[in-house]
């Protein structure tokens, strides 16, 4: 009799374990179709935005091997971003697994950004095997009037995020830290270096002509110069070399 009463309860118990078991799989699945929704909702909002805006009513979905034109900072901000973006009369979705075309030099008026607490900082995505983005011909300048010069080209970049403060290397091609000191050929030895001050704010700029070509970063005179300055938590710097005052 009690061998019958164990045989009943095990029997109850796998009963109850099976369609615990069936309620978390139905739930699961739900949930997924749930979220698979949710992304195509968004897709199709974000589609009918750019629909909306669109200045002409022929405008379509590009195919998804289609290269990408880059025209200026804001289309290359998207670039790696998954975000769908107008450009001419194509709508396309900006993956990091899609093919890109640098087809004008890109400038960056900084101007207003050193009043703020970031500049837009896009010169990694060049370099980065992360990023196909054909810059055989054009490149990304920053503008910065009254300054020895009106264009100038980032070669260093680096955004402090711990207390191991190490300067970065050459060849480095990150959204945090960015050097092309050994690849870039200088048109000019006139370096100009920007960090934020203590609130965040590139209130901070130094600029300084030297004789020797520079190999890396502490070859860099005004870099040097102003190093302790530099070197403190959470401090972010750009080194940038003069390129005169035409492209």
């Amino acid at each position: 009799m009690n061998n019958f009463k164990d045989e009943k309860g095990v029997i109850s118990l796998f009963v109850i374990f099976s369609l615990l078991f069936f309620l978390v799989f139905i739930t699961t699945i739900a949930l997924i179709i749930r979220n698979k929704e949710n992304i195509e909702n968004s897709k199709n909002i974000e589609i009918q935005k750019i629909y909306s805006k669109s200045d002409t009513e022929y405008v379509s979905y590009a195919q998804n091997d289609e290269i990408i034109s880059i025209y200026n900072i804001e289309e290359l901000d998207l670039v790696g971003s998954n975000a769908y973006v107008q450009i001419k009369d194509k709508i396309y979705q900006c993956t990091t697994g899609k093919q890109y075309y640098l087809k004008n030099n890109i400038i960056v008026d900084i101007e207003e950004d050193l009043k703020s607490t970031k500049i837009g900082f896009n010169d990694f995505k060049l370099y980065s095997n992360l990023y196909n983005i054909d810059k055989s011909k054009y490149d990304i300048y920053y503008f910065l009037e009254n300054e020895n010069g009106n264009y100038w080209k980032d070669i260093v970049y680096q955004n402090f995020f711990s207390n191991d403060i190490s300067f970065v290397n050459s060849g480095t091609y990150t959204e945090s830290s960015f050097s092309i000191i050994n690849e870039y050929k200088f048109p000019s030895l006139t370096f100009m270096i920007i960090w934020n001050d203590e609130n965040g704010k590139f209130s901070n700029i130094d600029i300084q002509t030297q004789s020797k070509y520079p190999t890396n970063l502490n070859e860099i005179e005004v870099f040097r110069k102003n190093i302790k300055q530099i070197d403190r938590e959470n401090n972010q710097f750009y080194v940038f070399v003069n390129i005169g005052n035409e492209i």
